[in-house]
């Protein structure tokens, strides 16, 4: 077989097959780890920017893509405007915009942002997330009313991002609004997570009661949720960005937070706003106090669980006073699934056996639901074991 070259390469990018040309193009970008081409030799773009018109689709996305890389690699002002016509031209195939958005993000001018504006209601999720990273990467205030309107029709992670990227004071009121209506929602997938994240970015004061309020009521939203997926790590760094002093009782409540990143965040943001305001709560001695029992007793439970797996379940199924269904206040613990990784010795098994001593039909349901029960067996076991653990204290 003879060996792969960049005249080889160019020359099947020519070939009168599409498969062919296809691959070539993707080779060309470095695509299958392409180690012993050189990608210096000038023809390579030459080729690429004119297979970028080919006839094929597929043709033009994998040129598109290897333009990508080579503009990573030099800046050339005819990759640039090759990328940019092919958004003005409405044959060309999602893949192929979706490739040219991507690979301006690092080189926009007001001509780009002009033709990404209309791609924010593109039917492609994917072209109109690069697109409004585009924008926001623009930092083009020409594009936050564009971005707000997109907003309102519907709110997606990468239009709150852009607009936060931006910067603009003209974006706080409608964030606010989404930040509102989408807080504590499990349905929300991480909407009021980017949201928190552009206020503390924006910087604006109008934001720091709305993030307080979300803030408080995450603490019972984040119960019988998954700990990734709740955004109150999100909303405590935006107050802290905010220099918030007044939500330093709101967030000392998370200082014993079941999440350890979470925990974290709130001790070093009141640390940080004590600092530079001066302002000193005497109330976060007594909850950093409880919080050293709570990690003694993680510490404990990590040698029992590790000498003895069987016996925890003994124990909690001899202890188990919570209620059924959902309890009131799981906090005070840190979250103990990243750090007790000797939860895996329970197994699928003693999944149901564990959760049913607490007789929480919730817990097994969302398990049984799951295609990766295996992954959440730790996380829901190490979840009655924060409640057991604070039932104990």
């Amino acid at each position: 077989e003879e060996p792969e070259t960049v005249d080889t390469l160019l020359s099947d990018l020519t070939a009168d097959d599409p498969k062919k040309q296809s691959n070539a193009a993707w080779r060309l970008g470095g695509g299958g780890g392409a180690k012993n081409l050189d990608f210096s030799d000038p023809r390579i773009v030459d080729a690429l920017l004119i297979a970028l018109k080919d006839a094929d689709q597929k043709v033009r996305g994998f040129s598109a893509w290897s333009l990508k890389f080579h503009l990573s690699r030099q800046s050339d002002p005819r990759i640039v405007e090759a990328l940019t016509s092919t958004l003005s031209d409405k044959s060309n195939a999602d893949r192929v915009h979706e490739e040219a958005f991507d690979a301006l993000k690092t080189h926009t001018n007001s001509s780009i942002v002009a033709f990404a504006i209309p791609f924010l209601a593109h039917s492609n999720g994917t072209v109109r997330l690069n697109a409004a990273t585009l924008l926001g990467a623009s930092k083009d205030a020409s594009a936050v009313e564009p971005l707000i309107a997109a907003l309102k029709e519907k709110a997606e992670p990468s239009i709150i991002r852009a607009l936060g990227e931006i910067g603009d004071p003209r974006a706080v009121d409608v964030l606010i609004e989404v930040l509102r209506s989408t807080c504590g929602s499990t349905l929300s997938h991480g909407v009021p997570d980017c949201a928190a994240e552009s206020l503390g970015k924006i910087c604006d004061s109008r934001a720091v009661d709305p993030l307080i309020a979300a803030l408080t009521g995450a603490k019972r939203a984040a119960i019988g949720v998954s700990h990734y997926s709740s955004p109150r790590i999100d909303y405590i760094t935006a107050l802290r960005r905010l220099n918030a002093t007044e939500a330093i009782s709101a967030i000392k409540e998370y200082i014993t937070d079941d999440n350890r990143e979470v925990s974290r965040a709130a001790m070093e943001s009141i640390e940080y706003l004590q600092k530079t305001s001066g302002v000193r709560d005497e109330g976060i001695k007594e909850v950093m106090a409880r919080r050293r029992t709570l990690t003694d007793r993680c510490d404990e439970l990590k040698r029992t669980v590790a000498s003895d797996p069987g016996s925890l379940i003994a124990k909690i199924k001899e202890k188990a006073r919570i209620a059924k269904g959902v309890v009131d206040d799981v906090s005070g613990i840190p979250y103990i699934y990243d750090d007790i990784k000797q939860l895996e010795h329970f197994g699928v098994p003693a999944v149901v056996p564990t959760l049913l001593a607490f007789g929480d039909a919730s817990m097994i349901q969302r398990w049984q639901m799951t295609d990766l029960k295996e992954r959440t067996a730790p996380m829901l076991i190490s979840e009655v074991v924060c409640r057991w653990i604070k039932d104990s204290l």
